[in-house]
């Protein structure tokens, strides 16, 4: 590739915009579970995103496999889910949650995934304390 080429690509990689996707003012309603060293948590969420941005807020009731219970707080968006040599080609949702009366906070990213009759799917990974679980 020639220099002038190269940068073209760059510029335009640099300027693109996500255009195939349209946020509408809605809820969602996530479930799912986690795991870590401790066991699985089973997660009932709901998140609101306002207008049409792609920020959302949310309120999550988790139980553990020993039957405790807990809330956590939600604050999160719809980004690039970005993978090495294939770029931003899907979408991930990002959040963080907050628990009452625990240090720190949790990290989510997760790809979302089309499934069939209207649903979507949410895979990826956590982190507590800067550290991937």
């Amino acid at each position: 590739a020639t220099p002038s080429s190269w940068r073209s690509r760059c510029r335009a990689r640099a300027h693109a915009r996500r255009l195939d996707l349209q946020v509408v003012a809605s809820r969602w309603l996530l479930r799912g579970c986690t795991e870590d060293r401790k066991g699985r948590v089973d997660t009932t969420a709901e998140c609101t995103f306002a207008g049409s941005e792609y920020t959302m807020s949310g309120r999550a009731q988790h139980r553990r496999e020993t039957g405790e219970q807990f809330e956590g707080l939600w604050s999160g968006n719809l980004c690039a889910h970005i993978e090495p040599g294939a770029g931003k080609r899907l979408w991930a949702l990002g959040w963080r949650e907050r628990l009452p009366g625990f240090i720190g906070c949790y990290d989510y990213l997760g790809r979302v995934v089309e499934l069939p009759h209207g649903q979507l799917g949410i895979s990826g990974e956590f982190k507590m304390l800067g550290g991937f679980r």
